[in-house]
């Protein structure tokens, strides 16, 4: 007879990764009409990594930007290379485009692109947690920034017109990566670089202190000044705008409620 081979996922590794990936597909993206993940969810997935990677997502998330111009600034890529990528990111729902008259069409990010930053931040939490290289980290705090940058604009909040809040991304003994982000006339919020002079708020925290805030709803090692009532419900609703299928908050980027149990949302079988 011959041998059987019996493959199975490594634990933690493996295993985080399938709860990490059954969790956004659950909460971020549409579902499959026939359920599950089909060939369409992984081609999206591969879209939306190379748009990371490409720095396209970094660009648009500091404003809309036209082929042209996203040509000038992205890594290695031609103005036509970029433009047929732009098609496929496009017909994949990651991009829409803003036509103006009198203006070249620009494109900006939709929501489906912006919840695509759970995912991004997972796996660079998964990478680092999962290597055995000390030297690895999960993401540097200009990434860190981009991510924020990209999942605020998701967030609304209703009554707090015109309040300012700064974000800091580093150490106590570092200089800070920072940004601030004003809640316009009908409470979506707007991204700007560089500091306020006076901002309402002010939160900061290193790279893996922010992922907690972003990945699994933990804003409690957050350092935090001003308006306490504005930096709560925008932390909040910054880690629910991201995982909302389902029960938002209650689920953890890979998969497990807040007491360490598989929440019911990513209970999938897995042979032991």
């Amino acid at each position: 007879m011959p041998p059987v081979v019996i493959h199975r996922l490594t634990d933690p590794p493996g295993r985080t990764l399938f709860r990490l990936i059954a969790a956004f597909s659950d909460a971020a993206l549409v579902p499959s009409p026939r359920g599950g993940l089909d060939d369409n969810f992984w081609k999206t997935l591969s879209l939306l990594g190379e748009m990371w990677e490409r720095e396209v997502i970094h660009e648009l998330s500091r404003a809309p930007r036209s082929p042209t111009e996203l040509a000038e600034l992205s890594s290695g890529l031609s103005f036509h290379q970029i433009n047929r990528r732009l098609h496929l990111f496009r017909a994949s729902g990651l991009l829409q485009a803003e036509c103006k008259k009198g203006s070249a069409s620009r494109y900006v990010l939709t929501p489906e692109a912006r919840r695509g930053m759970a995912l991004i931040a997972g796996l660079a939490r998964w990478r680092q947690r999962c290597t055995k290289d000390p030297e690895v980290t999960a993401l540097s705090p200009d990434e860190t920034l981009t991510v924020l940058r990209t999942i605020l604009p998701l967030v609304a909040l209703p009554g707090w017109e015109g309040a300012i809040i700064r974000l800091q991304i580093g150490g106590s003994n570092e200089q800070p990566e920072t940004m601030h982000t004003s809640v316009a006339r009908n409470g979506a919020l707007r991204c700007e670089s560089g500091d306020a002079e006076a901002p309402n708020s002010w939160v900061r925290g290193t790279v893996n202190i922010w992922l907690a805030a972003i990945l699994d709803g933990n804003r409690g090692r957050l350092k935090v000044g001003g308006r306490m009532e504005l930096l709560d419900s925008c932390l909040r609703r910054l880690h629910d705008s991201l995982w909302q299928g389902g029960d938002p908050g209650q689920a953890s980027a890979d998969g497990l409620d807040r007491r360490g149990r598989v929440h019911p949302r990513t209970k999938m079988a897995i042979q032991p």
